[in-house]
């Protein structure tokens, strides 16, 4: 179901950015945050690289014929019917859609911090079949005014990814509370946090990192 997808696709997309292919330093955080009266579910990863390459404008990625470089992250992410190559299921990219339908507004920002290109942002709602998103990203001062003023956040300090979805659906809220959200984070999972990999979930009152099962321990 979806919430079972959220977390997958959440954690794929910062496991898929890691700065080192071992995963060393890596983390991902969900955490549950009450700013100026709204709920906000913050999907934030660190030791990676944040959405590199250029910033194009959404005219520019749409009418591109053919692949884009690995490094184009910020593009990749920001072109809705783009997969990063995957094939069968995974071929329209839908995935990023996760995002909108966990959000009673259908509403999500996104910022990042590279190293090179520095601070970036934008938003992205769905209405009905309508996906509207600024035709390009925000930079620098712009973005963090976009973070501050609309969401009450700081902007990000540490190289890397953060997902901010708006009013999250109470079913969401409740699996996170209740540690439903994270046996799915273990079902998924398990692999990489055996080697290592940190994933923490704040629920706003107390923050825990996603404990290795015990059921696969003979694996």
């Amino acid at each position: 179901g979806l919430i079972h997808g959220l977390q997958k696709d959440a954690i794929q997309n910062g496991w898929g950015h890691r700065a080192n292919d071992k995963g060393r330093g890596w983390k991902f955080t969900f955490e549950l945050k009450e700013v100026k009266n709204k709920t906000l579910l913050l999907l934030t990863d660190e030791g990676t690289t944040g959405l590199t390459g250029p910033n194009m404008t959404m005219t520019e990625i749409n009418n591109k014929d053919g692949d884009f470089p690995p490094d184009y992250k910020l593009v990749r992410f920001s072109a809705m019917k783009y997969s990063g190559g995957n094939q069968g299921a995974g071929l329209y990219g839908r995935g990023k859609l996760l995002f909108q339908g966990a959000s009673k507004e259908t509403n999500i920002y996104f910022d990042s911090l590279c190293e090179k290109e520095g601070y970036r942002a934008n938003s992205r709602i769905l209405r009905k079949n309508d996906l509207k998103q600024a035709e390009k990203a925000l930079e620098g001062d712009a973005a963090k005014k976009l973070i501050k003023e609309n969401l009450g956040l700081e902007p990000l300090v540490k190289v890397g990814t953060r997902v901010i979805i708006v009013e999250p659906l109470d079913s969401i809220v409740e699996s996170i509370r209740n540690g439903e959200f994270e046996s799915y984070i273990q079902e998924t999972w398990w692999l990489i946090i055996r080697n290592g990999a940190q994933i923490f979930i704040d629920d706003g009152k107390k923050k825990s990192m996603v404990s290795f099962p015990k059921v696969y321990g003979n694996l």
